[in-house]
């Protein structure tokens, strides 16, 4: 009888795992790990999709705002969840590919910890400089400053853990010239400073600056992505004036803790992919001026793991994580 027991005790764990494998994915509330600070880009992006999420499922969806260290809090909290598909990070591109190596940490390490689900859209970079800036394009910009004995002056949106940091780096490389970089605790700041002449010019999303363009106060020079701005449609690409340092674009999408059940995985993406598609939804995306994008699991791995090692690679020769 003891034995019988015995055996009944260690069976019972097995069988309640079992059980909760049988479970129909997702039986309960899922949560979404965001690094973006609430009504920022990031989270406004991931509420549109979240609402249709959660209904598609037939599950809740609950969004965790974890801010802090360029976006690796939320990362690292991601990967150490439990991997069953109830806990997923949703990011930009900076905070997987970018923020590792300027905190001297492998991205493809971390990566590993991680598992793509979907990429859902992306963005572009606007250059744009302050009106008195006689510059009105990309080469009489390279001229301008060429010709002048002091740099021109821009700021980023972010410090040098962000992308538009290292896109100005791109550009200044193939341009062949040397601007002045001017940290900003904030991007509000300095678009201030750039529509008050304070500095010259400012890399950052289309939407943050597109009030200040409207009112003659800044004017935009070029997109830095592979297509133009929906909002303007009128600004030629960098590739389109002969500068062609593209080499992705920012990026937004859902990722879980490597090792998370290939059925939720799959179930996930289905769901968000058919979102995706609808033209409402479309069009509440287009309004932050991204790309829908609906990249599967391979597709989105592959984008990722080329910008790791583009990024890393930039941020190591150029010694930016030394404060070089």
């Amino acid at each position: 009888m003891k034995i019988l027991r015995h055996a009944l005790c260690a069976l019972l764990p097995l069988l309640f795992t079992a059980a909760a494998h049988a479970e129909p994915y997702p039986s309960r509330q899922i949560q979404i790990i965001t690094p973006g600070a609430p009504g920022g880009s990031l989270d406004v992006l991931l509420r549109i999709i979240s609402e249709p999420l959660a209904k598609s499922l037939g599950q809740p969806v609950l969004i965790m705002n974890k801010t802090g260290a360029g976006g690796l809090i939320a990362v690292n909290e991601a990967a150490r969840a439990r991997p069953d598909g109830y806990t997923l990070l949703f990011t930009q591109a900076g905070a997987v590919t970018i923020s590792p190596a300027m905190n001297q940490l492998q991205a493809l390490s971390i990566l590993r910890k991680l598992q793509p689900v979907t990429q859902v859209s992306t963005l572009s970079v606007l250059l744009t400089a302050n009106a008195s800036v006689p510059a009105k394009n990309l080469r009489e910009l390279v001229q301008l400053a060429k010709e002048r004995t002091q740099r021109l002056s821009y700021a980023t949106a972010g410090n040098q853990y962000s992308l538009t940091y290292l896109y100005s780096l791109l550009f200044s490389d193939r341009a062949g010239i040397k601007l002045l970089f001017v940290p900003y605790k904030t991007s509000t700041q300095a678009l201030t400073d750039l529509a008050s002449g304070q500095i010259n010019l400012m890399f950052d999303a289309s939407t943050a600056q597109y009030p200040e363009i409207v009112s003659g106060r800044v004017r935009p020079l070029a997109v830095f992505g592979k297509t133009r701005s929906a909002l303007l449609p009128d600004v030629p690409t960098a590739a389109e004036q002969g500068f062609d340092v593209v080499q992705g674009e920012g990026w937004y999408g859902l990722l879980a803790p490597a090792g998370a059940p290939a059925a939720a995985v799959h179930k996930i993406n289905s769901a968000l992919l058919e979102i995706l598609e609808r033209p409402e939804i479309r069009a509440r995306i287009r309004q932050l001026d991204m790309h829908v994008s609906a990249l599967p699991p391979d597709k989105f791995k592959t984008v990722i793991e080329a910008d790791a090692r583009r990024w890393s690679k930039l941020i190591a020769d150029k010694h930016i994580a030394e404060g070089k």
